[in-house]
């Protein structure tokens, strides 16, 4: 008994004057009751008048307490005439609480069961998403392996990647190159600059006879010492867990999400270098040089999509458009005659070939999903299993390494353990299953890739919308679904084979232009010649539903489109801002100086584009919203003339057409320029929407 009911009682027991013995025997009955407190305190006055009585008979106390019986029992008897001296609802409301009670407390003991068997489970890591990867890899021959070369050329003498020893040599080359083919001091400075890695460039070279990069991913040691070297990985140590923690103890160790594919950024720069140089080679005709340097970087390219995840497939994108297309396309615009038909076919070839498998990357991704709920769930050895909370809560720590649990934060840890033991029953009964959440990111999974295999770019597109609304409208209870499936802008990841084959395409179109020329002796009539001549359809430009156009000035051929805004600007482009000017600081008279010789972007005009980039989107504040074209449908086409002359006061990157070829254009490199017409006179712009 505690509190009043305690009390009370020992108030009655003290005043009836019993002795000790008596009055502590009444109490051990009256609290084995366990009735109410005034019931207790009736059933204590009864019991000391039957004492009192009795010792009146001249009976001693340890007399009556043996004769009385067993006090479970008389306590039990007390109890079950009590309660049924109590009104009928009265009775029901303390049944009721009663089984509640210990309904509860079996419910609560097994809970607790549960999560302890829940909590000591760990899953079963049967599916290795690593040696998945590094199965599928091309083997290395007998040539060797390609990352060997790539040590010996940028590894310098310790075989260690150091970007900092291409820090001056890049930026130079990038600054002058647009400028090459009509600057002959940016030309020298192109040269210069180049000649300081002749080395590097020379052996780089060599890559385009190893097909296969023969770099394996590891998501925890790397054994390979000379690539760990070269790209400054740690050997002896998860290189996915953080400073003071355990990798044993780690459930990110060995996820592929814990992979680093380091050789991405050097893919890349090397294909920046191979693409200047090649500009630079056809430019001074040596022909040799160029078609080495383009079959070089098409193997890096090759290599960078090696690994079948989205991000490698991407990169690949990246240099095959970017760069590789991009520099063929301006080397036969101004130096086509300097090429032998052996040598356009084996462009031809490059770019006919279809390396871009958007869905080849979407089983990488499947790959990974796979390897993070094996790491989540349970196995029951049929592809089922039920949510690990404890190691869900761990493995998202370990994503979000600032909330790690570390031995310097022992209560984040402990909060941790407590919540993930707590809320393990309660996960498994709330969240779908192992196979539920597979099936469900699987069915996800397959609408993307039906999209990215569709028959059409707007088929494509659709699907992918399509699949993307999806997994917007999922059902919470597959969170973990939205969380993890690849979010790199998911509709345009569908469909980013189809840009990257429109722009294989564009260099297609330049070969086949030069080819038709040396055919027919004349360039030709229309498009649709071309594409009869080339033999294979030329696919939609810059975004669905807006055509190439083609068109013959003074006798050359033009191939544009109107861009995102889908306004004909009758080719007219964004007027491309010279790199030393800081539109910031200078003055209109300045400018007007040093604008003498303006020039006319023909790549960075990706219509509605301003300074900052991003996606087209209405609202999007770094793209203007134009409704209708700055230029006459009656006015002639002109690739020399931007859409708005030269302003100090707005952007200097405005709208205007995606030029995809001009013939003898004077472009070159990544940032493809053309010389602008002089002697205009500005067109009137009208107030800005």
């Amino acid at each position: 008994m505690f509190g009043i009911k305690r009390r009370a009682v020992q108030a009655c027991l003290a005043s009836s004057g019993l002795p000790a013995e008596i009055t502590q025997f009444i109490a051990g009955v009256v609290r084995r009751t366990r009735l109410r407190g005034a019931e207790q305190i009736d059933v204590a006055g009864e019991l000391v008048s039957h004492f009192a009585e009795g010792l009146a008979t001249g009976k001693s106390a340890s007399d009556l307490i043996r004769t009385y019986g067993d006090p479970s029992e008389s306590a039990r008897a007390i109890r079950r005439s009590t309660i049924a001296k109590r009104g009928a609802f009265d009775r029901a409301v303390g049944t009721t609480a009663r089984f509640a009670f210990i309904g509860g407390t079996v419910a609560a003991a097994a809970y607790c069961a549960a999560a302890t068997i829940l909590y000591f489970k760990q899953p079963l890591i049967a599916f290795d998403g690593v040696q998945a990867i590094n199965a599928q890899l091309p083997k290395v021959g007998s040539e060797g392996r390609a990352l060997d070369v790539y040590i010996k050329a940028l590894g310098g003498d310790a075989g260690i990647y150091d970007e900092a020893r291409f820090a001056g040599s890049l930026p130079r080359i990038e600054r002058s190159l647009p400028l090459l083919e009509h600057d002959a001091a940016a030309r020298e400075e192109t040269r210069a600059a180049l000649a300081e890695i002749e080395d590097e460039i020379s052996i780089l070279r060599a890559v385009k006879d190893r097909p296969a990069l023969g770099f394996e991913v590891t998501a925890t040691g790397w054994r390979d010492t000379d690539a760990a070297r070269f790209f400054r990985v740690t050997t002896d140590a998860d290189i996915s867990a953080p400073s003071g923690s355990s990798t044993s103890s780690s459930p990110f160790s060995g996820t592929l999400l814990s992979v680093l594919l380091p050789q991405l950024s050097v893919l890349r720069a090397s294909a920046r270098l191979l693409c200047a140089d090649a500009a630079l080679a056809i430019a001074d005709g040596r022909v040799a040089d160029f078609m080495a340097d383009i079959e070089a970087t098409n193997a890096a390219a090759n290599h960078a999509g090696e690994t079948s995840v989205l991000i490698a497939e991407l990169v690949e994108i990246a240099m095959r458009g970017d760069l590789m297309a991009n520099t063929v396309i301006s080397a036969i615009e101004n130096h086509a005659d300097r090429f032998s038909d052996q040598d356009l076919a084996r462009l031809n070839a490059i770019f006919s070939a279809n390396n871009i498998d958007i869905a080849r990357a979407m089983t990488g991704e499947r790959w990974m999903f796979d390897d993070l709920v094996q790491r989540c769930y349970s196995d029951d050895g049929s592809g089922d299993g039920v949510p690990l909370a404890h190691v869900y809560i761990r493995l998202l720590e370990a994503v979000h390494s600032s909330s790690m649990i570390s031995n310097e934060r022992p209560l984040e840890g402990l909060l941790a353990a407590t919540g993930g033991f707590l809320a393990g029953p309660a996960a498994a009964a709330i969240l779908p299953s192992r196979r539920e959440v597979m099936n469900n990111y699987n069915a996800h999974m397959d609408r993307f890739i039906a999209a990215t295999n569709a028959p059409t770019r707007e088929e494509s597109e659709r699907l992918a919308k399509e699949a993307g609304a999806r997994i917007e409208s999922e059902d919470t209870r597959f969170a973990l679904v939205k969380q993890l499936f690849p979010s790199l802008d998911r509709d345009r990841a569908a469909t980013m084979g189809w840009a990257a084959r429109a722009r294989a395409n564009t260099a297609l179109a330049a070969i086949g232009i030069e080819r038709f020329r040396r055919a027919n002796a004349r360039f030709p009539n229309d498009l649709a010649e071309l594409v009869a001549f080339m033999g294979q359809p030329i696919e939609s430009a810059s975004y669905k539903h807006i055509p190439w156009k083609y068109a013959l000035i003074d006798g050359r051929p033009l191939l544009f489109d109107a861009g995102c805004d889908a306004l004909d600007d009758r080719a007219r482009t964004a007027l491309w801002k010279p790199p030393e000017v800081d539109l910031d600081t200078v003055t209109s008279e300045e400018l007007a100086q040093r604008s003498n010789d303006r020039f006319v972007s023909l790549r960075a005009a990706q219509s509605d584009r301003f300074a900052g980039g991003g996606s087209a989107s209405p609202g999007n504040a770094r793209y203007s919203l134009r409704t209708s074209s700055t230029v006459a449908a009656d006015q002639p086409l002109d690739p020399t003339q931007p859409v708005v002359d030269v302003d100090a006061t707005a952007t200097m990157e405005t709208d205007g057409d995606f030029i995809r070829v001009w013939w003898k254009s004077g472009a070159a490199g990544w940032d493809r320029v053309a010389k602008a017409a002089k002697a205009r006179t500005p067109e009137p712009t009208p107030a800005a929407q």
